[in-house]
């Protein structure tokens, strides 16, 4: 929870005749009055605006009676909804609800506050918590003897709840274990490796040109500020800074799927910019550091005291660029410490180069703690660098926690820190429609190895957090390498699996209407055909019977022919392929008469650690296996087709 904004909570009622909803609503009006920030719901909004099993908010949930115990008709659709789940199988689908409940009902029938009760054992059965209640209110007896108590109450556990959960989230985070409780890899970081001699070649140790000045005064950073810091910190914003609203944040995967993939719905929230943009672009989205990764990085510091004041860098040596834009920055913006750790600098794994190791080393005052540091910062352990710090993403309060004696001056750690960079994402939307959108998997983080804390992805977690209505800024990539041909007649072979699917998918939404006239060849890959087939709906009826081909493989899942398990498999799956690449080499033959004798083109998105180097590989194998070239020569031919822009890759890490 940011420190900056008011706690957010879900109110949802279920109503048959009114009652439940004038409380639920005078709850929202109070909710504000004391600091909350309400979303309000009726509950046959359910499976449109708002799922259960992704509220992450506190929520309390007005519930009335109706009939002889019946829940309202309005919550009908939920409740069978919630019904029809196998508990042996779905014991913590609402694992992430917290509520409170307060049941309307009348002592005058027989199934007293039945519906409301009827929810209460199914949340319960399906992983729910209830922190406050459940209440039953009387209509009998007059309702107001049990509402007006849980009124009163429910602030005062609101405010626990959320001090609760951000202790727990603060222990979490900054469970400092000793150097004897880490696990061994932990102890391979930390301790000196004596294989190494003492004549290490470590990088120039980088002085301090920084000076810098607290003011008493506190500031909170508003729209008009930040917008004004974005613009220093990313001077490539040619196009602009824009202001998105989130229409829609939804998780696309099923629960027991290996990721979590996301799919983001947003408007550009200005009357006057407008954000143009074509299939194959791509945004880069401006994502903060995490709040309590913040905090606990300045407490670890030890200027968690001057956090809220303002404060002033100046260089000492203006010839030096190390920094200078952090001094632009303090120079022409009031911004207090804690902010421009959360905006400004990347604290994560990008800031610690060798040069930053070394950097840390002088500041250590026990002499193994320095020791190791140097050796880590030395190109004698270049290895151990590589598999120990880059591979584990350590960040730098990982480095702080193992590390306990080091305590780096802060302006001198502010000129070593590199900027934080925005996160790229492609577009998936067309470009004919007002509302944008894209998908991103969740990364996650577990404490081990190398790492003190869990933690999520700086911009995936950020990213997920997002809800209706909530803002987040943005910018259009400066350069858009993944444009698509102008030449719509040749062959296009589009090679996307995962997330990699988010361009072709804004590509075949932009030509739906002419797709029976295009050349269109999709590659697909998931890992399973029920857990985790991005837009498949889509795919399936709009795309696939109008596209030349279609085909899409299973890395986790063995179609069995006997369990006709779903009828799309026989038509558009290879059989036993488990990757792209398998499908490809099934359509060997076909694939290179289409890049060789009709000059068609070849668009390859996704992970560039494994995927986009095994597809090149696989078409050089397909162009051995069909025009007997040799390996030397299919490189060089798809060289030539990289260089003639004729092979595009839009790849990350």
């Amino acid at each position: 929870m940011s420190q900056t904004e008011d706690p957010k909570i879900c109110i949802i009622y279920a109503t048959q005749t009114g009652q439940s909803k004038t409380i639920a609503e005078t709850i929202n009006d109070e909710a504000i009055t004391n600091g909350f920030e309400p979303k309000l719901y009726n509950i046959d909004q359910f499976g449109k605006d708002f799922k259960l099993n992704e509220i992450t908010d506190p929520l309390i949930f007005v519930c009335s009676t109706t009939g002889d115990g019946e829940t309202p008709e309005s919550a009908r659709k939920c409740f069978s909804t919630l019904k029809r789940l196998d508990t042996e199988t779905n014991t913590n689908y609402l694992n992430n609800l917290n509520y409170a409940l307060l049941g309307l009902g009348d002592t005058n029938y027989t199934q007293f506050c039945n519906g409301p009760k009827l929810f209460h054992k199914r949340f319960q059965e399906l992983g729910a918590k209830c922190f406050y209640g459940p209440v039953w209110a009387d209509d009998g007896t007059g309702l107001e003897i049990e509402v007006e108590p849980f009124k009163e109450g429910l602030w005062d556990v609101l405010d626990d709840f959320f001090k609760k959960q951000k202790k727990d989230h603060n222990k979490q985070l900054v469970e400092n274990s000793d150097t004897d409780k880490l696990c061994e890899e932990l102890n391979k970081l930390a301790i000196i490796n004596p294989s190494l001699s003492n004549e290490l070649s470590v990088p120039e140790f980088v002085e301090n040109h920084f000076t810098i000045e607290f003011l008493d005064e506190k500031k909170t950073q508003d729209e008009n500020g930040l917008l004004k810091i974005f613009s220093i910190l990313y001077p490539q914003s040619s196009s602009g800074i824009f202001k998105a609203k989130i229409i829609e944040n939804t998780k696309l995967t099923r629960d027991d799927a290996e990721k979590d993939c996301y799919d983001i719905k947003f408007l550009i929230d200005s009357d006057k910019e407008i954000l143009t943009y074509e299939p194959g672009y791509a945004i880069d989205v401006i994502c903060p550091n995490d709040d309590t990764e913040v905090t606990q990085l300045l407490k670890r510091l030890r200027v968690d005291d001057s956090k809220n004041k303002i404060f002033k860098l100046k260089s000492k040596d203006s010839s030096k660029k190390l920094g200078q834009t952090y001094v632009k920055i303090t120079e022409e913006n009031d911004i207090n410490l804690e902010h421009f750790f959360k905006y400004c600098v990347d604290i994560r794994w990008n800031s610690l180069k060798k040069n930053f190791l070394r950097f840390l080393s002088e500041y250590c005052s026990d002499e193994s703690e320095k020791n190791r540091l140097l050796q880590l910062s030395s190109r004698e352990a270049s290895e151990e660098y590589q598999s120990l710090i880059k591979e584990n993403l350590i960040t730098l309060l990982d480095l702080l926690n193992i590390f306990k004696s080091c305590q780096p001056p802060i302006e001198h750690l502010i000129q070593m820190l590199l900027g934080l960079n925005a996160r790229s994402y492609s577009l998936c939307s067309s470009s004919s429609k007002q509302e944008m959108e894209f998908v991103f998997n969740l990364v996650k983080f577990k404490k081990d190895l190398n790492r003190t804390y869990e933690r999520e992805g700086l911009g995936t977690g950020y990213l997920k957090n997002l809800k209706q209505n909530d803002h987040f800024y943005l910018m259009k990539r400066k350069f858009q390498n993944f444009t698509f041909p102008d030449d719509s007649e040749k062959p296009l072979i589009m090679i996307g699996p995962g997330t990699g699917i988010a361009p072709f998918i804004g590509y075949l939404r932009e030509k739906k209407d002419i797709l029976n006239n295009l050349n269109l060849y999709l590659f697909y890959g998931c890992r399973d055909p029920e857990k985790d087939f991005l837009f498949k709906n889509e795919i399936l009826e709009d795309f696939a019977p109008n596209s030349k081909l279609f085909s899409v493989s299973f890395s986790r899942f063995v179609y069995d022919e006997k369990d006709k398990f779903v009828d799309f498999i026989e038509k558009h799956h290879v059989k036993d392929s488990k990757y792209v690449q398998d499908s490809i080499r099934f359509h060997s033959k076909e694939m290179i008469q289409l890049i060789n004798e009709k000059n068609g083109y070849i668009y390859v998105c996704g992970d560039a650690k494994n995927m986009s180097k095994d597809v090149f590989n696989c078409f050089a194998e397909c162009l051995c296996k069909e025009l007997e070239m040799s390996n030397e020569q299919a490189n060089k031919y798809l060289m030539d087709m990289i260089k003639n822009k004729r092979y595009k890759q839009d790849i990350w890490a």
